[in-house]
């Protein structure tokens, strides 16, 4: 029988909502939930078992602080005791129901209720979610809500492309995107402006907590699929620098130029949408007329290129806002201009037409 710690309680002081298991094996590990009024969030961790009773402690955390923990930048350990004020509930269950609840300091809990310091997140204990969290550490004092807003556009255009161009699927871009006549920033905000809309709702990435504090949060809830999708080709941006630049050189050209795209362009092209996981087909129309396939093939190339620079501001979105969706053992070594380079520019949209 388990020994009866702490004092005893009725019940917990608060009525809480389950969010998640954060992590699990044959059962809850750690698992996060929210007050049913205020919104307060806490964490509950599996402590031990014993003639059928299974006794969890469950304090109160904060949503940034979970965000650290996921991103492998908070130790379990910090987790539990840093935000709990050095108090937590005991909640013994039997079969899934409550049988006692008691409020104890942590300093004199049993050493194998709480986790070691070297204890981080075990990705591979992470369960499948159908919606990821991914989340923005904000470490800036002067922010406005036109960064969180740009943070999360830019966001909201890499989760677009990447369910559009996904492999193996019969989605596609918007047709007219591929008619564009991309010549500066401002073509490419438009066209990304119209892969986003084209996502059905319920396939969309969508905010769900902000915390504008210093520091603060910016969570993103986003479809498993994608967020899978999307982190894939985060992790190929180091490995994938030589196979942009080779893009990137000759993606440059003005529509009107479009005679200079060198023989190996296509080649290019499929190399790199390889490595960032999207389908190569998927950026160029049906029925290219010979004579039109430099253009097009500078318009994917412009596409994929634009893609990739997206995903480095996904990962390094302005100083002092860190993304926590990927842990990068290298950063690709991409030149701040070419980052920026697609800022809208006041240019004229204009549509190219196919012949033949």
């Amino acid at each position: 029988m388990l020994p009866p710690l702490g004092q005893e309680l009725e019940t917990l002081p608060r009525s809480l909502q389950f969010v998640r298991d954060l992590e699990s094996f044959e059962g809850p590990i750690l698992s996060e939930y929210r007050a049913t009024f205020g919104g307060a969030v806490y964490v509950e961790k599996w402590c031990t078992s014993e003639g059928g009773i299974s006794r969890f402690l469950l304090v109160r955390s904060e949503e940034r602080a979970i965000a650290e923990f996921l991103g492998g930048r908070l130790s379990m350990l910090r987790l539990l005791t840093e935000r709990s004020d050095g108090f937590g509930f005991l909640v013994d269950q039997h079969r899934g129901h409550t049988v006692r609840v008691a409020i104890t300091p942590l300093d004199p809990l049993p050493k194998a209720y709480l986790p070691k310091p070297s204890r981080y997140h075990d990705e591979a204990l992470r369960p499948e979610w159908g919606i990821v969290p991914q989340s923005y550490l904000i470490d800036v004092d002067d922010w406005d809500a036109k960064m969180f807003a740009g943070i999360e556009r830019n966001y909201l255009n890499a989760t677009s492309f990447a369910y559009h161009t996904k492999p193996g699927t019969d989605r596609q871009l918007p047709g007219h995107i591929l008619d564009i006549r991309f010549e500066g920033g401002y073509s490419v905000m438009h066209a990304f402006n119209a892969i986003r809309e084209r996502v059905p709702y319920e396939a969309r990435a969508k905010a769900s907590a902000v915390s504008a504090a210093s520091p603060g949060v910016l969570t993103i809830a986003t479809p498993a699929e994608t967020s899978y999708q999307l982190v894939q080709a985060i992790r190929a941006l180091p490995g994938s620098v030589a196979a942009y630049q080779a893009v990137h050189g000759w993606s440059r050209l003005s529509p009107d130029n479009a005679e200079e795209v060198p023989p190996t362009a296509r080649e290019n092209v499929v190399r790199l949408c390889r490595a960032l996981n999207v389908d190569p087909g998927k950026l160029y129309a049906a029925d290219i007329p010979q004579e039109n396939e430099k253009d097009a093939v500078l318009v994917a190339g412009k596409l994929i290129a634009a893609y990739y620079r997206v995903l480095l501001r996904v990962i390094k979105p302005v100083p002092g806002v860190e993304f926590m969706g990927v842990r990068l053992d290298e950063e690709p070594e991409i030149p701040a201009v070419d980052i920026q380079e697609d800022e809208p520019e006041v240019v004229e949209i204009r549509t190219r037409k196919r012949t033949g």
